[in-house]
């Protein structure tokens, strides 16, 4: 099975200690990847993609995507 990534901006709601939180408005990388690996959030803000990373899409993969923003 082929593997394909595509960038997008994906809104959610991180749940974790005061110490956690803390960290992370901080701009602590390590705690949030801590709590995104415990599935500590939901997903429940503004989530899309841009229709620049579609562009690009395109153009590494050979497909012809509609080249806007895709809103989910």
């Amino acid at each position: 099975m082929e593997t394909r990534q595509i960038w997008m901006r994906l809104g959610v709601t991180v749940s974790g200690s005061k110490e956690e939180i803390e960290k992370v408005i901080e701009g602590d990388g390590e705690a949030l990847q801590k709590l995104l690996d415990k599935g500590s959030f939901s997903v429940d803000g503004e989530c899309y993609i841009p229709s620049c990373e579609i562009e690009s899409y395109n153009e590494e993969y050979g497909t012809d995507h509609e080249i806007d923003d895709v809103d989910l």
